[in-house]
């Protein structure tokens, strides 16, 4: 009998040897998870400098910073998702429609599978940045001052339950106080230095009339100031102080400007890049009696956004 227990006793080793191995193996397992996602920190909100009248401009940043504690590379979707939870169709502040696009040198093999789901790798044991940039779109005239929204993120396994979740990101648009004029028919556009342009009547004869266009556009209600150098009079060349100038007249609109003194007059332009058309007549006074020459006056428009 001993023979036979010592016998058995041999053959239930191995037994016992491969249900150890077989338990250490499934708790290994269960330690090892390949895909351990968190974010390192909240990102900070997104700030879009937008001057609605300039040819460029910048981006904002948005840099999500990843760290994948597990043992194996994560293969993951991040989702771009409204406040409700749905995928997010459109971004837009103020009618500025903004896109989110991967931004260039990001991470390496990330990409973008429709408008708001992107792919995206992250290996084992290292920190990873997604890199976005919220890129203005359509060239709407913002009103001056802050604009809102929000948006979160999701990043998980394909059609699988998110790991992490971003959010809500803050969006901010500023849109500084911003307004421009520009004659009509002169060789300049728009723009926010200053400009000369004449207003030539040729050989005077009274009541002679010249028309010119003020075009405006601000994204605020403005001010338009007039000063005329010799308060609404044309001065010849080489004159005497006390020598009699040819008045003239000036309507911005049919609406009299009196430029004896600084004029102003207020103005709230549509809120579009073509802006408001303001007509500008000026009309000459009385010419006789004055001396032949060459009569001419200064007159300076400026518009301030209020």
């Amino acid at each position: 009998m001993s023979v036979i227990f010592r016998s058995a006793s041999h053959k239930r080793a191995p037994l016992l040897a491969a249900a150890i191995t077989t338990i250490l193996a499934a708790a290994s397992s269960v330690e090892a998870d390949p895909c351990d996602l968190r974010l390192t920190r909240d990102p900070v909100p997104v700030r879009i400098d937008y001057d609605p009248f300039a040819f460029s401009r910048p981006p904002g940043r948005l840099d999500l910073d990843l760290v994948n504690d597990g043992d194996g590379r994560c293969d993951l979707e991040l989702r771009l998702l409204d406040l409700d939870g749905q995928p997010l169709h459109s971004l837009s502040l103020d009618q500025v429609a903004l896109e989110v696009r991967l931004r260039e040198g990001g991470v390496a093999g990330a990409t973008r599978l429709d408008p708001n789901r992107f792919s995206l790798s992250v290996p084992a044991n290292a920190p990873t940045t997604v890199a976005f940039d919220l890129m203005v779109l359509s060239d709407a005239v913002a009103e001056a001052g802050e604009h809102h929204t929000a948006f979160r993120v999701e990043i998980g396994p394909a059609g699988g339950a998110p790991l992490v979740l971003v959010g809500p990101i803050d969006v901010v648009l500023a849109s500084p106080p911003r307004a421009q004029l520009n004659i009509a028919g002169a060789a300049g556009a728009f723009g926010s230095t200053s400009s000369v342009e004449v207003i030539d009547f040729g050989e005077a004869r009274p009541g002679a009339v010249k028309r010119a266009f003020l075009q405006i556009r601000a994204n605020t209600p403005s001010r338009l100031t007039f000063r005329s150098e010799h308060g609404g009079s044309l001065r010849r060349l080489g004159a005497a102080e006390d020598e009699a100038g040819i008045d003239y007249r000036v309507t911005l609109d049919g609406e009299p400007l009196d430029l004896r003194q600084q004029a102003v007059r207020r103005v709230d332009p549509p809120r579009t890049v073509q802006g408001q058309s303001l007509t500008l007549d000026f009309e000459l006074g009385a010419t006789s009696s004055r001396r032949s020459g060459y009569y001419e006056d200064l007159l300076m428009v400026d518009i301030d956004p209020n």
